[in-house]
């Protein structure tokens, strides 16, 4: 679903289907339901064969700067983001909402790490 980023299910879904009719009949697009529906039906077993038939790397071995030494390339890149910490929320006050209190707790973070060929 990352082909249309920003858009919702229905529209990814109705920019898919465009020119799927044959004329004599009309596609409509799938409610959210009925995707989950199927794919709880179908499993996971698609996805994988998809995946097995076009995740390939893009360089071939005369691409410009994703060899070195007979080696390919792999690219990582990571970040940070930080999260409030997950502390006793404190009592209500007049003026102070429960929960946690953002620039006072927010000391803990996430660390994501990506690899990329």
């Amino acid at each position: 679903m990352c082909l249309f980023l920003g858009q919702g299910h229905e529209e990814v879904a109705r920019l898919l289907g465009e020119g799927l009719g044959d004329g004599r009949r009309v596609w409509r697009v799938p409610t959210t339901a009925a995707s989950g529906r199927a794919r709880r039906r179908l499993g996971p077993e698609p996805l994988k064969v998809l995946f097995a038939r076009v995740c390939r790397s893009v360089a071939v071995p005369g691409t410009a700067g994703a060899w070195y030494r007979r080696r390919q390339l792999v690219a990582v890149d990571g970040t940070t983001l930080g999260l409030a910490a997950w502390r006793t929320p404190r009592p209500a006050t007049p003026s102070r909402p429960p929960g946690l209190h953002p620039g006072r707790d927010q000391d803990g973070g996430s660390r994501t790490v990506a690899t990329g060929r």
